[in-house]
């Protein structure tokens, strides 16, 4: 699945390259912006006392899950990729945001760091309009992605 969904999203950064627009890519960058904010809420860089909360994390990984999608579905990105059969994008998009969630249970503040960066090599390359740079960024971000998944279940198989 993760597959199919990076050469799909790798073609829709490719394709957003060469038709995205000057507001777009602002839209995109504060996006952006509200992803790293949901990252930095996740680390519990805010005051100890919203941390009190018991339903805190539930709430900062909730965010991060929207703004991770926010910035995976800009508008741009979004007619490109809404050509493909409905069907796939509900069942995969639905069993993602649940993998994401039980996910950033065990992800550590690298990966959490690396999807900053990540998301950046595909917003840079979009602002620079290389299309191949675009989709190459986008194809190692949902593939790196994929591979967290996998060993995420790798450990929950092994705990069990």
């Amino acid at each position: 699945m993760y597959q199919v969904r990076a050469e799909l999203e790798g073609l829709a950064a490719q394709l957003a390259a060469r038709w995205i627009t000057d507001q777009q890519l602002v839209d995109l960058r504060i996006s952006h912006d509200e992803f790293v904010q949901a990252v930095k809420e996740l680390r519990g860089d805010r005051d100890s006392t919203s941390r009190a909360d018991p339903k805190w994390f539930e709430q900062a990984a909730q965010r991060w899950i929207d703004m991770n999608a926010k910035f995976h579905r800009p508008s741009m990105m979004r007619r490109t990729i809404d050509i493909s059969p409905a069907p796939f994008w509900i069942v995969t998009s639905g069993y993602a945001r649940s993998v994401m969630l039980s996910s950033a249970f065990g992800m550590n503040s690298f990966r959490i760091e690396q999807n900053i960066v990540q998301h950046e090599r595909i917003l840079k390359a979009l602002e620079d309009r290389e299309p191949a740079r675009a989709r190459r960024a986008m194809v190692d971000h949902v593939m790196e992605a994929g591979e967290f998944v996998i060993a995420s279940f790798s450990n929950q198989m092994a705990d069990s």
